[in-house]
């Protein structure tokens, strides 16, 4: 997914503009995505604080969340 920056967020570090479109993530977590290059700006891996330019392109790449399943399981078990 390609973002392209709007004017309110021209200046900002990059970490907190990706938290206003993933609030329910923490900082930590999208620092984790921008180090690991998941996340790139001009196809290129830079730090989370990262000062967001207009002409700057936002790369989310493939943001995938392991999504873990609290549903209970029929296991057999013998006693």
């Amino acid at each position: 997914m390609i973002l392209k920056i709007s004017d309110e967020y021209i200046g900002q570090r990059l970490d907190k503009f990706l938290l206003s479109h993933y609030p329910d993530k923490t900082r930590s977590h999208i620092k984790h995505w921008i180090e690991d290059g998941v996340i790139k700006v001009n196809d290129k891996i830079v730090k989370a604080g990262y000062e967001i330019r207009s002409t700057d392109i936002i790369d989310m790449g493939e943001v995938v969340e392991k999504v873990l399943s609290s549903e209970p399981q029929d296991i057999p078990i013998e006693v």
